[in-house]
């Protein structure tokens, strides 16, 4: 049964929406006299996760963070109706003045809940990303750069954000933590309806943890093909994943998009077929 379908059009053809939710109209973006993005639409509807890929340079991040508001948007619709949101970096930017503790609480503290709460609420969500209690006491130089990142994800998500913005965040991660940090996002979208937002030039990362994948070229960068899995992410093994993406790389779009040579293609056809 075919679980990857096209979608044609942005959210904008469907009826009104009730529930939470970003929806990108029309949105254009310069730096100076360079066109950066074009023709952006896309809706984000709450509890669902959606994927922006692309190769390099072709103004993803640019995107998120025209979506997440360090950007003003001057051409163009951002609605956004979501309470609250966080984001995740591809790099930790914790506070180096901080212990990882106090990184973790951090955005409790901004919203005004006493120290003594925000310090139960760290340690609890803390313990879900696999740090300990001597890793919480250690200022970002003492730790790793996977235990930094653990310190990141936990401040982003301890807030319980209705909206959560992920800028590459696993990209330079080992393969292990990379996997364990995935299987905890899919928990959390799961068990707490998180929406996300991420941004990633991996499509193998993509059909893993997203409900819906755009596909974004570059020159300026545009939504060129996008894509829906049916299958609950819960339920996505290593096997879905290999061949959903092996389909996706057949894709000519993906093909044009990423520069694929002829010889990975024909691998991906023999790999499908």
């Amino acid at each position: 049964m075919e679980r990857l379908k096209p979608i044609i059009g942005s959210c904008l053809a469907k009826p009104p929406l009730t529930k939470s939710h970003l929806q990108v109209t029309a949105l254009n973006h310069s730096f100076g006299p360079t066109n950066i993005l074009k023709d952006i639409d896309f809706c984000l509807e709450q509890g669902k996760v959606v994927a922006i890929v692309g190769p390099s340079g072709c103004g993803k991040t640019t995107l998120l963070h025209l979506c997440a508001k360090l950007l003003a948007v001057n051409d163009g619709i951002v609605d956004n109706t979501f309470n609250s949101f966080a984001i995740a970096f591809q790099e930790p930017r914790l506070l180096p003045w901080q212990t990882a503790l106090d990184n973790i609480a951090f955005g409790l503290k901004a919203k005004g809940i006493n120290k003594k709460q925000r310090y139960q609420q760290a340690v609890s969500i803390s313990k879900v990303f696999g740090l300990t209690p001597h890793d919480l006491d250690k200022y970002p130089k003492d730790l790793s750069g996977g235990m930094r990142q653990r310190v990141a994800f936990a401040r982003a998500m301890v807030t319980k954000p209705e909206l959560l913005f992920l800028d590459e965040p696993f990209s330079a991660l080992d393969i292990g933590l990379k996997q364990e940090l995935q299987q905890i996002l899919v928990q959390h979208v799961t068990k707490k309806n998180t929406t996300i937002l991420f941004i990633t030039h991996d499509l193998m990362e993509a059909v893993r943890l997203s409900d819906e994948i755009l596909l974004l070229a570059n020159s300026p960068g545009s939504i060129v093909h996008r894509l829906t899995l049916d299958t609950p992410i819960i339920n996505r093994d290593d096997q879905f994943v290999y061949h959903e993406t092996a389909k996706l790389l057949a894709q000519p779009k993906v093909i044009q998009t990423f520069e694929l040579s002829m010889n990975l293609n024909t691998a991906v056809e023999h790999e499908i077929s």
